[in-house]
């Protein structure tokens, strides 16, 4: 008996997200049962603009290429007689290329895909952004091969079963590079 209650209300959720995204569940005033003015409140820090995240970003890429750019940029430039410059972490062996993305559904890592909450609705709007990383065409070390690895993160999504309408769930992102013998 238990078993097909389950798979009712299973099938049930799927065919109300499909005919009810959240999207149109969450309005100016509410998400569910919740004030959706109070969700960047209770989760202060996850929520960020896109000038807030460009900000951090540039400040970010400063410093690091103040830090550990210099001298490889120096040598580069002596071997190649070229200087690189781009928006790579300056690694040594397999430099990583970083940018910020803010998808609406991601696959989480029980291969289900979950819709993110973003507070879109308000002005300016904020969104959780997902550090997402790519092999850098830089000039670099790595005698193997240079492979893009993952990170899990934690992202809140929507789960208009709960009050409030949200929890927490793991994703696997790609985060970096790193060179391998093969």
């Amino acid at each position: 008996m238990y078993l097909r209650e389950t798979a009712t209300l299973l099938s049930f959720a799927v065919m109300a997200s499909a005919f009810f995204p959240p999207k149109q569940l969450c309005t100016l005033q509410n998400c569910g049962n919740f004030r959706y003015s109070n969700i960047a409140v209770f989760y202060r820090g996850l929520f960020k603009t896109k000038d807030q995240i460009v900000r951090e970003d540039l400040k970010w890429a400063v410093d690091h290429q103040r830090r550990y750019g210099k001298t490889l940029l120096t040598f580069w430039e002596v071997i190649f007689q070229a200087s690189y410059v781009g928006g790579h972490d300056f690694d040594q062996c397999c430099p990583t290329t970083m940018s910020h993305i803010n998808p609406t559904t991601l696959t989480n890592t029980n291969g289900i895909v979950r819709v993110i909450v973003h507070l879109d609705l308000l002005t300016p709007s904020q969104f959780q952004w997902i550090p997402h990383g790519e092999c850098s065409s830089a000039p670099h070390f790595c005698v193997g091969v240079c492979r893009l690895e993952n990170i899990t993160m934690y992202l809140l999504v929507h789960n208009f079963a709960l009050n409030p309408p949200f929890e927490f769930d793991s994703f696997s992102v790609p985060s970096y590079c790193s060179c391998k013998s093969s």
